[in-house]
């Protein structure tokens, strides 16, 4: 009885430390919680996502991954209050609704450039490959306070991805599917405190996809898309970068 009671006060004495460890540790979904989030598109400036009172949404590089999304219209479809809206099948053109709000009334960021179209005044998400995008924030609402009438629905800030300060290293991947689809990337990144660089390869193909199968259509709409892309670094006089 003696021997039970206390193999029943070390069980105890366990599952208690076990569950305060479980506690004062972190889980590993944490770091990606909003309040872990610094976004530049609310304000204009680097401000904590607990501190914006405005409505906003950050896609990571891990997120886009998890998902599988093969465009960057994947990648935000899913968000809240944002529509997606295609003229066809890949490579046709691809249009974001932010809320209601007219495609060329979303103003659309890359590492804070506007790329909205000079003539319609929206931008084509299906140019744009996915696999150099490092981060996306989808601020929805009106901005038109801090980006002018471009930003009416709400504003798309792209970040790309860009080369670290580690050893040379570097992935590949390529996937088959059916209506003859080929995916597959490469990419190689590297550096030091000086200077890094980032670079990928992407190729996307679709041979036997019909648009107008629905429809009675009876010839096939290939697509085909080879995209490259490259980013060098330079850290110069304490935080100056180029």
């Amino acid at each position: 009885k003696d021997q039970m009671n206390k193999s029943t006060l070390y069980t105890a004495v366990v599952l208690a430390a076990a569950s305060a460890n479980a506690e004062s540790a972190p889980l590993a979904t944490d770091t990606a919680t909003p309040q872990n989030q610094i976004v530049v598109s609310a304000t204009r400036i680097e401000t904590p996502i607990e501190q914006v009172g405005s409505s906003i949404s950050v896609i990571s590089a891990e997120d886009i991954a998890r998902r599988n999304a093969q465009n960057l219209q994947e990648a935000v479809m899913l968000l809240p209050g944002v529509q997606i809206s295609a003229n066809g099948g890949p490579g046709t053109v691809s249009s974001i609704f932010i809320r209601g709000a007219e495609s060329d009334h979303v103003l659309v960021l890359i590492n804070g450039v506007r790329v909205n179209s000079n003539t319609s005044g929206d931008f084509d998400f299906s140019s744009l490959p996915v696999d150099m995008v490092e981060r996306i924030e989808v601020l929805r609402g009106p901005q038109s306070g801090l980006y002018g009438s471009d930003a009416l629905g709400g504003v798309v800030s792209i970040t790309t991805k860009k080369g670290v300060a580690t050893p040379l290293t570097g992935s590949a991947g390529i996937s088959f599917g059916e209506l003859g689809y080929v995916s597959g990337r490469a990419s190689l990144q590297g550096g030091n405190e000086i200077a890094d660089f980032y670079g990928s390869l992407s190729f996307f193909s679709l041979d036997d996809h019909d648009i107008a199968k629905n429809r009675g259509g009876t010839e096939d709409d290939p697509y085909d898309r080879t995209s490259a892309y490259g980013g060098f670094g330079l850290n110069f006089a304490g935080d100056g970068r180029a």
